[in-house]
């Protein structure tokens, strides 16, 4: 049965999307006002950083022009850990 929250408690939900998918020169980043802050990185398969900005609204526009064509695994950091994950291709 579930009461209610200790008030030191913190609730955070994420959901982000990551589109469109796939794409080319430029994807958006969609997600709730709670994970403004976090960290978006994307990483090319060999696992190499290839971006790496911080997410500044809920409607991020991230350029992607200069990477090459491919699949790319995204994820957002806040605080420290992963909230979100997925991958992104490139046309």
């Amino acid at each position: 049965l579930f009461t209610g929250m200790p008030e030191n408690a913190t609730v955070l939900v994420h959901e982000a999307l990551v589109f469109p998918n796939p794409g080319q020169d430029f994807l958006t980043v969609q997600s709730g006002r709670q994970i403004n802050g976090a960290c978006f990185r994307m990483f090319d398969a060999s696992g190499i950083l290839v971006k790496d900005i911080i997410i500044s609204s809920t409607l991020e526009k991230v350029n992607a022009s200069k990477i090459p064509s491919g699949t790319y695994l995204w994820q957002i950091l806040y605080k420290g850990k992963i909230v979100e994950e997925g991958k992104w291709l490139k046309q």
